[in-house]
């Protein structure tokens, strides 16, 4: 999936050389910094409104993805050779992020068979990616200080926080979840082919 963006005006070089009052050269390079932060911006934008966009979209037509479903999926081909064996990336049903859901999500990836349907990838949870407004239970969850289940009374001890899993928090992720607003997340293993070029 291929984004061209252009974020500036065209000063013609005669302009530049003849630049009397240093207008061009000095002033206008001061600004430069906001012109960055709005490149910058606009990376976030755009690899955010990936996730959000075609990662839930629905349809088996999806423009740019290659088996034409959204990233995050329940019916994806294992490979394009074996278009009969699925594998699912996703909860069949939209959940929050939870003890529950995160241990799930680990355990997927722990037992998520290679291309040949028979082998299974040596693959783990590295990080999970939210939006600020899960900071809290990403935290009561993946924390190394977190040793205990939050939301039990029973004293259920936490593996999860034992996993080194990173926190990403990401404020331009904004996809709302299963019950709440700006609260969709989703992981990403220590092997994976989600790679961005610029």
């Amino acid at each position: 999936i291929i984004a061209n963006y252009g974020l500036g005006d065209a000063v013609a070089q005669e302009d530049i050389d003849d630049d009397l009052y240093a207008v061009i050269n000095f002033v206008l390079a001061q600004k430069g910094g906001f012109m960055a932060v709005a490149f910058e911006d606009l990376l976030q934008y755009l690899t955010a409104g990936f996730f959000a966009t075609l990662g839930f979209a629905t349809g088996t037509t999806v423009a740019g993805m290659p088996d034409g479903l959204s990233a995050f999926n329940t019916a994806h081909p294992i490979s394009a050779s074996n278009l009969g064996a699925t594998y699912s990336n996703r909860p069949s049903v939209d959940a929050d992020l939870s003890v529950a859901t995160a241990q799930a999500m680990s355990t997927a990836l722990r037992t998520q068979k290679a291309p040949n349907n028979s082998t299974y990838l040596p693959n783990k949870l590295k990080r999970v990616v939210i939006n600020p407004t899960l900071h809290y239970v990403a935290n009561q969850i993946f924390s190394p200080e977190a040793r205990m289940q939050p939301y039990s009374a029973d004293r259920t001890l936490n593996p999860l926080n034992k996993q080194g899993v990173e926190i990403c928090e990401w404020p331009y992720f904004t996809k709302s979840g299963a019950t709440g607003t700006n609260n969709a997340w989703f992981g990403q293993a220590e092997t994976h082919y989600c790679n961005f070029y610029m």
